[in-house]
């Protein structure tokens, strides 16, 4: 699993970048790439700055790898 959390990224920019990886041919070499474990995360909000909102992040994590 791949988590992408740029710093100051919201999730649609996080998925934006993504999709400019999928262009090297390392990225494609990767498992978890592979097997569709990448989940973009909105890091502006939930992740680069401390506070409470942290704990929404850590549940939106949660979530995901529930998915798994």
């Amino acid at each position: 699993m791949i988590v992408v959390a740029p710093c100051g990224y919201d999730r649609a920019k996080a998925a934006q970048a993504i999709v400019q990886l999928a262009d090297l041919p390392e990225w494609q070499t990767l498992r978890a790439v592979r097997t569709g474990r990448i989940f973009p995360v909105d890091a502006n909000s939930y992740f680069s700055r401390p506070g409470p909102r942290l704990v929404e992040g850590i549940e939106e994590l949660q979530r995901s790898l529930a998915w798994l």
